[in-house]
């Protein structure tokens, strides 16, 4: 599984090394450290921004402590990453290059997870009945891909 590294400090993520996505795949795991700012959000939300052509998407997700999986990105040359939580705290970017896959251009995309929204009052309804519950959890029930749903979302907002 491939990993990326980035460091978050006074509200500036940077990325260690110089790592690069291959489009197309879902194996990724972000691992952020975090300087001390961050120890009061122990649930934070992941946000990837990237365009496709000349249409720009995101999709955010839920995690906690300091890593996180990457959803897969296709047919974009860079995905910026950032995090933010509480009522607001959040990081600039990250840019991360992407490659170009062999499905780029004719994709085989899995059904789009649920927003972070509903992923978040299923969280806090699991809290408010006492089920431990993690972010992985939460996670889990909204597996899948991005893309398409992201497309549609965007296609029918245009």
């Amino acid at each position: 599984m491939p990993d990326i590294f980035v460091h978050v400090a006074e509200k500036t993520a940077q990325a260690e090394g110089r790592p690069v996505i291959v489009c197309g795949n879902s194996d990724y795991t972000l691992h952020i450290r975090f300087d001390s700012e961050w120890e009061a959000y122990p649930l934070k939300t992941l946000r990837a921004a990237w365009r496709s052509g000349c249409r720009f998407f995101h999709t955010d997700v839920i995690f906690e402590g300091d890593k996180v999986q990457l959803p897969a990105f296709y047919d974009t040359p860079e995905v910026a990453l950032g995090i933010y939580a509480g009522d607001i705290h959040t990081t600039t970017p990250v840019r991360i290059p992407c490659a170009q896959c062999i499905t780029d251009g004719s994709p085989v995309i899995p059904p789009p997870p649920d927003d972070v929204y509903r992923q978040l009052l299923e969280y806090l309804e699991n809290l408010e009945k006492g089920e431990a519950v993690t972010a992985s959890d939460v996670q889990a029930v909204s597996a899948g891909g991005v893309s398409e749903g992201i497309i549609a979302v965007a296609e029918e907002a245009s």
